[in-house]
C-alpha cells in the first residue's frame, strides 16, 4: 500500500476518534503519546526491528495522530513501552484497528507492561465502538503470543511474511 493512500485511508479513520485516555496504576501511566515521545518511539521501533527505521509515512501518521493511535507506558515519566495501531483495508472491513507494532524496553520485559497496554488499548478502543483489535505476530515470540492470548486474542490463521522471511500468526481480539 503507497503513503498516500495508508495515510488518507487513516486519516479518515482516526480524524474524529477521541486521544486515548491517562490511566495510572502501580507506578505506571499510560496515554497517548505526546509529541516529545516521538523521538524515542522511534529509537524503540529501530532498536526492537534490527536497525530498520519507522519510515517516513509511519513517522508523518504518528506526527499526525499521536494521541489517538499510539498508547504509551511510562514509568517515572521515561517510556517504557507503546503499541501504535493503524487500520488497513481488513481492518475496515471487520470493525477493528490492527496493532502494528508493540514495543516494550530490553529491561522492563516480563513484567506485564506488554499485557497492560493491551488492557487499555481494549478498554479506549471498545469506548470508541471499534469490534476488536487484530495482529499479527511471529510464531517464535512465545511471551508476546503469550500476552496476546491472555487479553482474549485468538489466533485465526497463518500468513508467511516474505519481509522476514518468517511465519506470522494472525490473531483477533473481538469486544
Amino acid at each position: 500500500m503507497g503513503c498516500a493512500i495508508f495515510l488518507l485511508q487513516n486519516i479518515r479513520f482516526f480524524l474524529t476518534m477521541p486521544k486515548i485516555d491517562y490511566f495510572e496504576n502501580s507506578g505506571i501511566t499510560v496515554e497517548g503519546a505526546k509529541w516529545k515521545d516521538i523521538n524515542i518511539i522511534k529509537k524503540m521501533f529501530k532498536s526492537w526491528n534490527e536497525g530498520r527505521n519507522l519510515g517516513t509515512c509511519k513517522t508523518i501518521y504518528l506526527m499526525l495522530f499521536s494521541k489517538k493511535v499510539c498508547i504509551v507506558a511510562k514509568r517515572d515519566h521515561l517510556l517504557i513501552g507503546y503499541i501504535l495501531f493503524y487500520v488497513n483495508r481488513r481492518d475496515i472491513q471487520d470493525g477493528t484497528v490492527h496493532e502494528a507494532f508493540i514495543v516494550v524496553s530490553e529491561k522492563e520485559r516480563g513484567r506485564g507492561i506488554g499485557t497492560f497496554l493491551r488492557e487499555r488499548s481494549g478498554i479506549h478502543f471498545n469506548k470508541c465502538d471499534i469490534s476488536g483489535i487484530s495482529s499479527r505476530i511471529h510464531e517464535g515470540n512465545t511471551a508476546s503470543m503469550a500476552s496476546a492470548e491472555k487479553v482474549g486474542f485468538e489466533a485465526k490463521e497463518s500468513i508467511f511474511d516474505p519481509r522476514e522471511q518468517k511465519e506470522q500468526i494472525y490473531l483477533v481480539w473481538r469486544f
